[in-house]
């Protein structure tokens, strides 16, 4: 089967949230292979929770009735901020919150991190281009918040 535009179908939600569930799975099943000692497989893990959180965000924007045709975009702060993404912004930043383990991590810095990650899946596609230092786990846990908010839902 080649893989082309003419192959393009109108997903219905419960296929884009399964795609979600299984990128955040395989997502930590990498991250799985630094518990075990082993070395954390790490560009990868970083682009699948970065695609996690960007199926997440697409899912909550389609089942409010944004057309796929609306959703090119990789940017995860964009989608993050859509006007829709209103009715769970709240609750997706509060759970996120409660799960990174840090004092001082608050709502600012919330918008600080999904600034600094906002093309993560572009960019970590090609980390060799890039001089990259932090990676951090902040990805994996919105998606965590993403995958909660969107069963609770929907």
């Amino acid at each position: 089967m080649n893989i082309t535009d003419d192959n393009k179908i109108i997903p219905q939600p419960h296929e884009i949230l399964y795609h979600a569930e299984e990128f955040r799975k395989a997502a930590k099943r990498l991250k799985g292979e630094e518990e075990l000692n082993q070395k954390l497989i790490t560009i990868p893990y970083c682009v699948y929770s970065a695609f996690t959180v960007e199926i997440y965000l697409k899912y909550l924007l389609y089942v409010n009735e944004v057309s796929m045709e609306k959703l090119k975009s990789h940017n995860l702060y964009n989608l993050f901020c859509h006007d829709i993404m209103s009715k769970y912004r709240e609750q997706i930043i509060q759970k996120t919150l409660l799960k990174i383990d840090f004092p001082d991590f608050n709502k600012e810095e919330f918008y600080k991190q999904l600034k600094k990650f906002k093309n993560a899946f572009n960019i970590l596609r090609y980390a060799y281009e890039y001089s990259i230092v932090s990676y951090g786990n902040f990805l994996e846990l919105l998606a965590d918040s993403l995958s909660e908010v969107c069963k609770e839902n929907y």
